[in-house]
């Protein structure tokens, strides 16, 4: 590059001066967007944590529920179970019963034989 006779070495210090200032405007534009971003992240951070744990003490609030729920039925069930084992044997009885009728209709029939003849 060929030197420029109508410059004068004041005008290419002040150039360089309008460059500094330029570029420390610049940088300080830059820095700011950064902090502005920063801080954007730290309060999305902060956000999501407080909805994560409100989200979390729903979840404890439910699983206590489900638990007392879990309770109760296991309860139900064992009621049930008695329950079923009882009509088991109230079954069992009634087939004797009935074994025991059909014994005694038997019985009746010969017995209804003999007095016809």
């Amino acid at each position: 590059m060929g030197e420029n006779p109508h410059v004068t070495d004041a005008e290419v210090l002040a150039g360089f001066t309008n460059l500094q200032a330029a570029m420390l405007a610049g940088f300080d534009e830059m820095r700011a967007r950064f902090d502005r971003l920063e801080n954007y992240v730290f309060r999305f951070e902060q956000n999501t944590i407080r909805r994560f744990d409100a989200i979390d003490a729903r979840l404890d609030k439910l699983e206590t529920r489900v638990d007392a729920i879990e309770v109760r039925l296991d309860k139900i069930e064992t009621r049930l179970d008695k329950l079923e084992t009882r009509v088991d044997v109230i079954e069992i009885r009634l087939d004797k019963i009935e074994t025991q009728l059909d014994k005694i209709e038997t019985r009746l029939d010969g017995i209804e034989v003999k007095l016809a003849r």
